[in-house]
């Protein structure tokens, strides 16, 4: 689901097809097609969706699209890295990719109190 709530993201079934849904007109279109597809996600303003897709050309890549299906494009080419057990990419607050490599052999949970109220 878009943080606005007006459309929703689904891969199909075979992980070869990226579907939007606008949810005020129910209406779905198909986005993108690849050999493969995964870890759709939205960025805070809703403006595109980002996701993962093997492509013929190259290994794997970073791609994103408009909500309307419109002007999909290749952000970054992931041939060159490894990706090692679980993949993971999500958006940063400023609209760059991250992504989780590798298991780290560590992992830490940090219990935080905020100090003042936020309005």
């Amino acid at each position: 689901m878009s943080p606005n709530g007006k459309y929703l993201a689904a891969v199909s079934f075979d992980n070869k097809s990226l579907y939007v849904r606008e949810n005020v007109g129910e209406t779905w279109r198909k986005c993108f097609t690849a050999q493969f597809i995964e870890e759709p996600a939205w960025p805070a303003d809703s403006s595109w969706v980002q996701f993962i897709a093997k492509i013929p050309d190259i290994e794997r890549g970073l791609f994103r699209v408009s909500p309307n299906c419109e002007s999909p494009r290749q952000i970054e080419d992931l041939s060159a890295y490894q990706f090692l057990g679980a993949t993971w990419i999500g958006i940063a607050p400023d609209h760059s990719p991250m992504g989780l490599l590798r298991l780290p052999d560590e992992i830490y949970a940090i219990d935080w109190q905020l100090r003042r109220r936020l309005p």
